[in-house]
């Protein structure tokens, strides 16, 4: 109940105050290599979609998730047969993934507020993630602050690779984590 609340407050924040073309390059510079399979966590309206599809190659496929139905139409109106726009909450992308047969991703970038999530849906989401990279694969967080990506919930199941920042975003800087896993 308690994220539904939260969801619809900050729904408007999200679809209108986009992260910057700027920060959206630098996010998917962290992505290394083409032909990636990539999943996006709180893909919004695309605009790190974007950037992620011009280093995945022709081969490359994001899987989308988003939640709110007005960012997926915007998502769907790409018209790019490499996003795969799926309308879910993100708690269940692993489930979703295992429907579609994908067992293994290469890289995981997540904009989502978990820090107003509870201990055991953080968890969950991070053992998910960490065992969908396996020790190949990244795992990019994308947030307004770096303050809670020292807690001990993030150092259970990944290393720190890389600390980046954007500060040409519309309201506070982006803080673009990259880890791997333990």
């Amino acid at each position: 109940m308690r994220a539904i609340k939260i969801y619809k407050l900050f729904r408007h924040y999200t679809i209108d105050s986009q992260t910057s073309l700027a920060g959206a390059r630098k996010i998917a510079s962290c992505l290394a290599g083409t032909e990636a399979v990539v999943v996006e966590l709180g893909a919004s309206n695309g605009n790190i979609t974007h950037a992620l599809l011009d280093r995945i190659g022709e081969r490359g496929v994001i899987f989308a998730f988003e939640i709110d139905p007005i960012a997926v139409q915007v998502l769907t109106q790409m018209g790019d047969p490499r996003v795969v726009v799926i309308q879910e909450n993100a708690i269940y992308f692993r489930s979703e993934l295992l429907k579609r047969g994908v067992k293994h991703v290469d890289c995981v970038v997540s904009s989502l507020p978990v820090s107003w999530w509870g201990r055991e849906a953080i968890i969950n989401l991070h053992r998910d993630i960490a065992e969908l990279i396996g020790h190949r694969g990244i795992f990019i967080s994308v947030t307004h602050t770096a303050l809670y990506l020292c807690h001990p919930l993030y150092r259970k199941f990944f290393e720190l690779a890389r600390q980046n920042y954007s500060f040409r975003e519309p309201f506070l800087p982006l803080s673009i984590t990259t880890f791997k896993r333990r």
